[in-house]
């Protein structure tokens, strides 16, 4: 639901879980999940809050300098917008996929490490 201030204007959204949150409190969703998890040969999924330094060097991926201290932030920075399940953003040869995102925030991606083609 659109949530509108009292000169009409929009003042946020609420969602339904936001409201059952209010009501009995924060269910983490995300306790247990783990921070990397390797799912195919060159697929992963990573926890939104997974620090940047620690996934790229687990995975030995070498990233240019970045603002961005967690993947999520990351992938929000690439879509240049509130991400959404299903939103794909590419940096070189990594594919980041939304898989669940909470309260605008990304809880998991999936990342894809695409091949890097050869000349020759």
């Amino acid at each position: 639901a659109i949530v509108v201030d009292e000169y009409g204007g929009i003042a946020g959204i609420v969602q339904l879980e936001d409201i059952a949150e209010e009501l009995v409190g924060r269910m983490d969703v995300t306790a247990g999940v783990e921070p990397i998890k390797q799912l195919g040969p060159f697929e992963y999924r990573l926890a939104g809050d997974l620090a940047i330094h620690d996934w790229a060097d687990v995975l030995g991926i070498d990233l240019e300098e970045t603002r961005q201290s967690t993947i999520g932030g990351l992938v929000t920075t690439l879509l240049g917008r509130v991400p959404r399940k299903g939103d794909v953003a590419c940096l070189g040869n990594l594919k980041f996929t939304v898989e669940r995102v909470r309260k605008h925030r990304i809880e998991t991606v999936i990342l894809t490490v695409e091949p890097i083609p050869s000349h020759g």
